[in-house]
């Protein structure tokens, strides 16, 4: 499709998101406490998917880009679904334990259906940037009023800050590409990570890099061994398709996401 007609479909499957009975009053509700009208949303919506290849990291700062990530979380039929049943699915076979999700973007449908529910996860969420706390802050409000009891936030930067700490499970869904050096990044997070630590992560694969990416997969096997090079041993991976009639951004490409649950090959700290 053209231009035109690309943003036509994601105005389209926006205002579809926004209107559907079962978001309506949490997003009403959502852009009364930010001062946003419904056409500011469809803007960031807009801004996030027409052109990735356009913006950094930079463009994450604003708690619109946030609300928006929050709409593709909603969209029935997308990647984003897939992507959310399959870990929540993963995590419900864990006993408890503790969570930590580095570059979390929005709250997603683990928080709500595994963490917010029952008693057997305390979760950290992890990101660089303020907006990500602000957005978020609101929706786990929304959703539970004792989220705090459960949940805690952490302002990191896989590039400055280090060891992120111990936990049980360490989540990276679509965010370790964002570090600028992944490789060695995730291989130091490997080698001082406890010794029965779990390791799910979404990558991206055959897709193009982006300014705010900095490592791309050509095939699932590549990203496999990339993951085994840093240390991790592969239990279960998952390929998700793109829906083409939903997932437009990537359209014409053959881009689709992996999902992959590791441990330490090495489990000596």
């Amino acid at each position: 499709m053209d231009a035109a007609e690309k943003r036509n479909k994601l105005i389209s499957l926006a205002k579809g998101v926004i209107s559907n009975p079962a978001n309506e009053n949490e997003i009403k509700y959502l852009l009364h406490r930010f001062a946003l009208t419904e056409e500011d949303l469809i803007q960031a919506y807009l801004d996030w998917d027409l052109s990735p290849d356009s913006y950094g990291n930079e463009i994450y700062d604003f708690v619109p880009i946030r609300f928006a990530m929050y709409l593709h979380y909603l969209l029935p039929g997308s990647w984003h679904e897939a992507r959310q049943d399959i870990i929540t699915n993963i995590l419900d076979d864990y006993p408890s334990g503790t969570i930590v999700d580095v570059g979390f973007g929005a709250p997603q449908r683990y928080i709500k259906n595994l963490v917010l529910k029952y008693d057997n996860f305390k979760l950290t969420l992890c990101e660089p940037y303020q907006s990500a706390f602000a957005f978020s802050e609101i929706l786990l409000s929304y959703w539970n009023s004792n989220w705090r009891r459960k949940i805690t936030f952490k302002k990191y930067d896989m590039d400055k800050d280090g060891y992120v700490g111990d936990f049980d499970t360490y989540l990276f869904l679509d965010s370790i590409e964002h570090s600028q050096n992944p490789s060695k990044y995730l291989t130091s997070l490997v080698k001082k990570s406890p010794a029965a630590a779990k390791f799910i992560f979404s990558l991206p694969v055959e897709w193009t890099t982006a300014k705010s990416e900095y490592i791309n997969w050509s095939s699932d096997n590549e990203a496999l061994n990339w993951l085994r090079s840093c240390g991790l041993d592969v239990h279960f991976s998952k390929k998700i398709e793109i829906n083409p009639e939903i997932d437009v951004f990537a359209e014409g490409s053959h881009y689709h996401q992996l999902i992959v649950e590791c441990s330490k090959i090495n489990p000596g700290r």
